[in-house]
């Protein structure tokens, strides 16, 4: 397939918005059939395709995989669930909330250690005959950790009672 990626075509969707849903068997299905690769752009409505049927490819079926909308949802978009968390965390700081700003904290927290101790993120996504068809642009770790708590802690500084909890849930994580 590496022979092919010179032929690399790339497809936009055609609405702008935010990416809802991906149906990511059915895209599988799809590559499978045409004999190509996907190759998937990070948070991006976008993707772009190679391989030996790659002249041949209807786009149109795959744009429809690709469920765009006009809100941003937390359905496969973890940074947005982490940033709605300390968005919590941060208003509660702001409004002298110290109790829910710990427990916002610790939700984020749980939720990371969550990610870290039993959710591994493949970028590689395989056909029912162990042939890869389609790459997905994956954030690690570290991405995630500063998406929920960095933010978090650079707001909290100058409040030392969430300051200290964050602490304490920077210290579980790290």
């Amino acid at each position: 397939m590496e022979t092919y990626r010179k032929e690399l075509h790339t497809v936009s969707t055609p609405l702008s918005g935010y990416v809802q849903l991906i149906l990511f068997n059915e895209l599988i299905e799809e590559a499978q059939k045409d004999n190509i690769l996907l190759k998937m752009e990070v948070r991006v409505g976008s993707f772009s395709y190679w391989g030996p049927g790659a002249g041949a490819i209807d786009e149109s079926k795959y744009i429809q995989l690709i469920r765009i909308g006009h809100k941003e949802t937390e359905i496969q978009d973890l940074k947005f669930g982490l940033n709605k968390l300390a968005e919590i965390a941060i208003k509660s700081i702001g409004n002298d909330d110290p109790k829910t700003a710990s427990n916002t904290i610790y939700q984020v927290t749980d939720l990371l250690l969550y990610l870290e101790q039993r959710t591994t993120f493949s970028p590689y996504l395989m056909d029912n005959n162990h042939q890869v068809r389609l790459l997905l642009g994956v954030d690690n770790f570290e991405y995630h950790l500063y998406q929920g708590l960095g933010i978090i802690r650079h707001y909290s500084q100058k409040n030392l009672p969430s300051y200290y909890g964050y602490n304490r849930s920077f210290s579980t994580v790290g």
